[in-house]
């Protein structure tokens, strides 16, 4: 686990992505087309 959250770029946020997911994994669409698009708001084009 710290290995994979010690990483930066992608695989911090992928990381981070699956922890969200895994904690919560009703709404699990709705919230990776939510990260998207806060994504493309901040300019951020990795995913």
């Amino acid at each position: 686990m710290n290995m994979v959250a010690s990483m930066p770029g992608r695989h911090g946020a992928a990381a981070t992505v699956g922890v969200l997911v895994a904690w919560d994994p009703l709404p699990v669409f709705r919230r990776l087309l939510a990260l998207q698009i806060s994504a493309r708001r901040l300019g951020i084009t990795s995913f």
